[in-house]
């Protein structure tokens, strides 16, 4: 069906069709766009080539839904400032030191039989552990004792320990008896720097007495 113009004929029909084809074409297009939704996606049919590259942000995850299976290992890199905490490299975080010593000898006043340095990068307390082997000569008295003590920059701290004898003298070319002191203790926290750790001895009563061996080892732990 048309009608006659000036110009000629124009077909009424087909351009009605054409308009209203032409409508609901680019009116399907922006109602698609808003009405899809996660529902209307089969599960697991998208994959990371449906998804436009640098497109999604931290905003478009869910709070507290990835893991660490979910990120490759290997592409993370070093944390900014992992290699030191609270001042301290990695190294100092855990520090331990210990020395030992042969043939100490010992008198009225202690001795620092075994001596090792621990410098710590800011206040710890020192996990002190320590042993000496005590020997009573062949011409002791008949009690002989020896007390050994932990100590902190020639501060004594802890409980000291007394070993020794006490019973008859010892002749000549009798057996020399050695009893073990064995010494621990936790500080109160130490300043940061460099600091002396020792184990002293000193003879309480008797004559002849030696440290045949003793060793000592500090740790630094919490500061708390």
């Amino acid at each position: 069906m048309s009608r006659p113009t000036q110009h000629g004929a124009v077909p009424i029909a087909a351009l009605i069709i054409s308009v209203v084809a032409l409508v609901v074409a680019l009116s399907g297009v922006g109602y698609a766009a808003l009405v899809i939704t996660g529902k209307d996606v089969k599960n697991s049919s998208l994959t990371g080539k449906d998804v436009k590259s640098s497109s999604l942000t931290g905003k478009d995850v869910k709070d507290d839904s990835l893991t660490g299976a979910d990120v490759a290992e290997s592409s993370l890199g070093t944390v900014p400032n992992a290699s030191a905490v609270g001042g301290a490299t990695l190294g100092q975080l855990t520090l331990g030191r210990s020395a030992g010593t042969d043939a100490c000898a010992i008198g009225l006043a202690y001795v620092d039989c075994s001596t090792t340095t621990i410098v710590l990068p800011r206040p710890q307390r020192l996990l002190l552990i320590a042993s000496a082997e005590v020997g009573v000569g062949a011409s002791a008295n008949a009690n002989a004792y020896a007390t050994c003590r932990l100590e902190v920059d020639n501060v004594a701290t802890g409980q000291p320990s007394q070993v020794g004898w006490g019973g008859t003298g010892f002749s000549a070319g009798s057996a020399f008896p050695q009893f073990a002191a064995a010494l621990n203790t936790v500080t109160a926290p130490v300043a940061a720097g460099a600091h002396t750790v020792s184990i002293a001895c000193v003879k309480s009563l008797g004559t002849a007495m030696a440290v045949a061996h003793s060793e000592v080892a500090a740790v630094a732990i919490s500061g708390d």
